[in-house]
């Protein structure tokens, strides 16, 4: 990022593992809330040979999702009818979460990161924060790729956000940044 012209500056945000906990919250409650139309009369997929409507949407439901879905819904499920504090504690370190970063972009234009998140939680800040991101495959901070680049702007900066996308592709591939 240096040789594309980019002045590197490392900030230092203290909640970032609180990220995907807030995300796995937030986002099981909201998964399992948006679910409940997919009901196989109105929506998504209708089971056949269900003796009653109770066992057809039993069976639709059931043949509809995986496992691991379902048991993202009742993680949601728990949150919203048996712990709703937990998800009230959650909505609150979203805001939280969302002022340091807001905070941090009063010192720099774009936040990048790599090797700091695992696997899927590395969308996390972007999904917590609903702020604009893009993934660059390939591309790193440091020498590791395996997750490549992710570049985090502030509110409506999308299409300075996918501009800066292209130029540092152009840069990876031997090309000139613009």
């Amino acid at each position: 990022m240096k040789k594309a012209g980019f002045q590197i500056v490392n900030i230092k945000m203290m909640d970032t593992a609180l990220f995907a906990s807030v995300h796995n919250v937030i986002g099981a409650v909201e998964a399992s809330s948006s679910a409940g139309k997919y009901d196989g009369v109105r929506y998504g997929h209708r089971a056949s040979n269900a003796g009653n409507w109770n066992e057809m949407y039993l069976k639709s439901r059931g043949e509809s999702f995986g496992t691991l879905i379902k048991s993202y819904f009742f993680q949601g499920a728990y949150f919203q009818f048996e712990n709703y504090a937990a998800f009230e504690n959650a909505c609150r370190i979203r805001g939280r979460l969302l002022d340091e970063t807001m905070q941090a972009f009063t010192h720099v234009d774009w936040m990048a990161s790599s090797d700091m998140y695992e696997s899927f939680s590395f969308t996390a800040p972007a999904s917590v924060t609903g702020l604009p991101a893009l993934q660059l495959p390939g591309i790193a901070l440091s020498g590791n790729t395996d997750f490549g680049l992710q570049i985090t702007g502030p509110p409506l900066s999308d299409p300075g956000l996918l501009s800066l996308g292209v130029s540092l592709e152009k840069k990876q591939k031997g090309g000139p940044a613009k």
